[in-house]
């Protein structure tokens, strides 16, 4: 989450997908997952799924600190930053080296 500069890798390419999973990420590697879907019919109701600390109040806690962290520190900005750096050292060596034949990838 937010390794590539955007949140979830899809808001690169201007689409909006059925459904989004988003897990250990989202609370720094706590227990706690999160589905999301963007309208229309649910395929998973509420009380369908079962977890230990999903949804209570010390993972919900934790996925708000993860997120206020990642604004506060400009880390989307940053990935962005970084993954531009290093596309254009990789994209440097390609031109040197015929074994490399692509580079690419983001954040």
């Amino acid at each position: 989450m937010g390794r590539t500069g955007k949140w979830c890798a899809y808001q690169h390419y201007g689409i909006q997908p059925d459904i989004t999973t988003l897990a250990k990420p989202l609370a720094a590697e706590f227990q706690w997952g999160r589905l999301v879907h963007g309208g229309g019919r649910a395929v998973v109701s509420s009380g369908m799924h079962g977890t230990t600390f999903g949804g209570g109040p010390l993972a919900c806690a934790v996925a708000i600190a993860v997120i206020e962290a990642i604004e506060k520190d400009g880390l989307l900005a940053k990935a962005t930053a970084v993954g531009d750096y290093f596309q254009e050292r990789l994209r440097g060596l390609k031109e040197k080296h015929d074994a490399i034949v692509d580079v690419r990838g983001k954040g």
